[in-house]
């Protein structure tokens, strides 16, 4: 009988063991990007809030960074714009005490607020967060960065959208010169591209309007036969 209460203590010891042990920040992000792939949005946010639980643990500000970057990606497939705007103003805040982050990561939660606000109807909001997101990155020198060329491209949409074709057409031309040292995002770098010229003929220049398209059809075409089967994430690090 007591070599029987012995082992029954063992096993119950070793169970116990087992089931307090839990997994690192790592494994709970992988298994977030992969159920998140499966379209497990549940199970991914689950994954992605112990990864958050784990570097808070740490005090990671890097891990907190990438964790909060994660979920405010998931809320965005959810269409959840009120969560995801709340997360990515928690991340930008992040990514400024985080040296690997820094402006640009900074900007590019921005920008993602800003898109929310115009979605939402909230021009004016909209604007204001592009407009901080250009001064982050002009504060840091980084006006020919991938991040300035996203916010400059989204100041220019919307200056087209508003019929102020003049500034439409200064940011969209910034965007383009920001784009020519990031090639690799060819999908807005044609997009962008394909707004100057449509702005170009609101403004009655037609030659440069055929200049923009063209070019913009062959970035398009050059990136698509270079595509090698990695998505471009700005987020995932």
């Amino acid at each position: 009988m007591q070599v029987k209460a012995i082992s029954r203590a063992l096993i119950l010891g070793l169970c116990f063991s087992l089931c307090s042990c839990g997994h690192d920040f790592a494994f709970y992000i992988h298994e977030g990007d992969s159920l998140k792939e499966k379209t497990k949005f549940n199970e991914a946010s689950q994954n992605y809030q112990l990864a958050l639980k784990e570097a808070r643990k740490k005090k990671s500000k890097d891990e907190l960074l990438k964790a909060t970057l994660r979920l405010a990606q998931l809320r965005l497939i959810e269409s959840n714009q009120e969560q995801a705007a709340t997360l990515f103003a928690e991340a930008a805040e992040l990514a400024a005490a985080v040296p690997s982050a820094g402006p640009a990561c900074k900007a590019s939660c921005l920008n993602e607020i800003a898109k929310l606000h115009l979605l939402a109807g909230r021009k004016d909001e909209g604007l204001e967060k592009l407009k901080e997101s250009l001064q982050v990155l002009s504060e840091a020198q980084m006006e020919d960065s991938a991040a300035a060329a996203e916010t400059s491209s989204l100041l220019g949409s919307f200056y087209a959208e508003s019929g102020q074709y003049k500034l439409a057409d200064k940011y969209l031309r910034l965007a383009v010169a920001a784009y020519q040292a990031h090639p690799e995002d060819y999908g807005s770098y044609s997009r962008t591209l394909s707004a100057l010229a449509n702005n170009c003929r609101q403004s009655g220049k037609e030659d440069e309007a055929l200049e923009f398209d063209q070019k913009a059809k062959t970035i398009s075409v050059s990136g698509l036969s270079s595509v090698t089967g990695k998505a471009y994430a700005k987020f995932n690090q």
